[in-house]
C-alpha cells in the first residue's frame, strides 16, 4: 500500500469519528508522518468529496456551541480559530447560521447559561450583593459574551 493511500485510510477513519477542520487534519496527518505530497493530495481528495469543508464544520461547530454548551460568539470565533479555520470562514459560517437561524440568539444562549448556573441559588440574594454578581457577569464574559449581551441576559433572567 502506497503512502498516499494509508494517509487516505487513515484520514477517512479519522473524519468518521467527527468532523474537523482541514487544519486539524493537516496536523493529524503530519503528527503520523505521512510524505507531505500525500497529505497535500488526500486533503485535495477529500474536499473535492465534500468531507472537508471548513464553512460547514464552523456552521456546524457555531450550532452545537451555542445550542448545547451556551457559549458566545467570542468564544466561539476563538475556538474555531484555534481549530484553524480561517476568519473569513467563520464570518460565513455565522452569517449563514444567522439567516439560517441556526444558532438562535446569542442573548437566549446567555440567558440559557444564566438559567443553568443559577439553579440552584437564589437571584435576588445574589443581585443585592455587588461581589456576587460580578462574579456572575464575569462568568458569562468568559462564555463569550459580550456585556451588552449580558446585562440583557440579566434582565431576561430577572423577567
Amino acid at each position: 500500500m502506497t503512502d498516499y493511500e494509508r494517509a487516505r485510510d487513515y484520514a477517512v477513519r479519522y473524519l468518521s469519528a467527527s468532523p474537523r477542520s482541514r487544519k486539524q487534519l493537516r496536523d493529524k496527518l503530519t503528527e503520523k508522518d505521512f510524505s507531505t505530497q500525500a497529505i497535500t493530495a488526500v486533503i485535495h481528495l477529500l474536499e473535492e468529496k465534500g468531507y472537508i469543508n471548513d464553512i460547514a464544520f464552523a456552521q456546524s461547530y457555531i450550532s452545537h456551541k451555542s445550542r448545547l454548551n451556551n457559549f458566545g460568539k467570542r468564544r466561539i470565533v476563538m475556538d474555531l480559530l484555534k481549530k484553524g479555520v480561517g476568519k473569513d470562514d467563520i464570518m460565513a459560517a455565522y452569517h449563514q447560521a444567522e439567516e439560517d437561524d441556526t444558532a438562535g440568539s446569542e442573548a437566549d444562549a446567555a440567558t440559557r447559561a444564566l438559567a443553568k448556573r443559577l439553579a440552584r441559588k437564589d437571584f435576588a440574594a445574589i443581585k443585592k450583593d455587588p461581589k456576587e454578581m460580578q462574579k456572575l457577569m464575569g462568568y458569562l464574559v468568559r462564555r463569550g459574551f459580550s456585556y451588552d449581551v449580558v446585562k440583557e441576559a440579566l434582565k431576561n433572567y430577572e423577567e
